[in-house]
């Protein structure tokens, strides 16, 4: 097996893929309220709830399981947590050294805008019930695959995710280190092939 976050726990893999998802928990959230004529508008508290205030509360949360992924990778990377890479096996993670970073533009299009404008014409539960089968799918199919899925969210943190030419695949913080000084393995060590460090950039 070789593909991210394997060896690790579970909610490594649920928190990245709903957050690498918030692109198109947002763009289907807008294109059921175009094509079912604003189903989403009511009243709480005597205030008028529109789409975009359900977009930014989606939002939010989406953007507070990011902070909750990152405040995670930091605190497992600033107490050494996870088995330390030797000295010698370091140019292994050095800038040199990717073969990938963050993962393709069609990657992206194909995962997350495809399935957010794919809205049923029928009805809105059918719409629902599509793209949360979709959700299910595309989960599975990340989880096992050996690409990286961009995830915007971790990029606008200051995150990356980069595959190794080794195939291993290596989160990057901002650091004051020009290069990987210090490298942890996150999860099980028989089995994961996921890495931390931090560089300067």
């Amino acid at each position: 097996m070789n593909h991210l976050f394997y060896g690790t726990r579970l909610f490594y893999d649920w928190l990245y893929f709903a957050t690498s998802m918030s692109p198109a928990y947002l763009l289907f959230l807008l294109q059921l309220n175009k094509k079912f004529n604003k189903p989403f508008d009511c009243t709480v508290f005597g205030f008028h709830v529109t789409i975009y205030h359900w977009c930014m509360l989606a939002l939010l949360v989406l953007a507070c399981l990011a902070v909750l992924l990152r405040s995670l990778l930091y605190w497992q990377f600033n107490k050494g947590i996870g088995d330390p890479v030797l000295a010698p096996q370091l140019p292994h993670f050095s800038k040199n050294n990717l073969a990938e970073r963050n993962g393709s533009v069609i990657a992206f299009l194909l995962g997350t805008i495809l399935p957010a404008v794919l809205v049923m014409e029928n009805s809105l539960v059918e719409s629902l019930a599509v793209f949360i089968i979709l959700q299910f799918i595309l989960f599975v199919l990340i989880k096992k695959s050996s690409d990286i899925f961009p995830n915007i969210m971790l990029l606008l943190l200051g995150i990356d995710l980069c595959k190794t030419n080794q195939g291993n695949y290596l989160f990057i913080l901002a650091g004051t280190d020009h290069d990987a000084a210090r490298v942890y393995k996150i999860g099980d060590p028989a089995k994961s092939k996921t890495y931390i460090t931090a560089y300067k950039k």
